[in-house]
């Protein structure tokens, strides 16, 4: 995870995930310092907790997988706070044979309270064929108030 400020008072958290090979219908967590290349299944184990009170605005959201063939089938990121409340950042994201695809998502306004606990809760599809070799990559954009 890497937080970074900018000039306007939006602050950026990156959490990304090497995802290897990810299993059809799934549920899929990650986001906090500690991430390893293995993925994890069980809520709680990669929550991050919110420093102070603020905005969610807007994700950015890449992926990339080298598999020949993989099938473009949706999957769904949120963000899950204190594990009870899903916001959906999108729910096309898709992974292409060497090909980045970016997602960027405006208007979201979710609040999130100092001490707040929050992680991405990845859900997979059924694909005809899995990605291999795959990342998977999550900027939240937060406003501070």
């Amino acid at each position: 995870m890497q937080v970074s400020d900018t000039s306007n008072g939006v602050f950026c958290i990156n959490s990304t995930i090497p995802t290897s090979s990810p299993a059809d219908s799934t549920i899929y967590y990650f986001g906090n310092l500690y991430q390893t290349t293995s993925l994890i299944t069980t809520p709680l184990f990669r929550q991050t907790s919110m420093p102070f009170n603020c905005v969610l605005v807007g994700a950015s959201i890449t992926s990339n997988a080298t598999t020949a063939g993989v099938t473009q089938e949706n999957s769904t990121l949120a963000v899950r706070i204190n594990n009870t409340t899903d916001i959906t950042l999108s729910s096309v994201v898709q992974f292409q044979n060497n090909v980045l695809n970016f997602y960027n998502i405006t208007g979201l306004n979710a609040v999130f309270a100092a001490g707040d606990k929050w992680e991405i809760k990845w859900t997979t599809p059924a694909w005809a064929t899995n990605p291999t070799n795959a990342i998977l990559s999550v900027n939240l954009y937060f406003k501070p108030i």
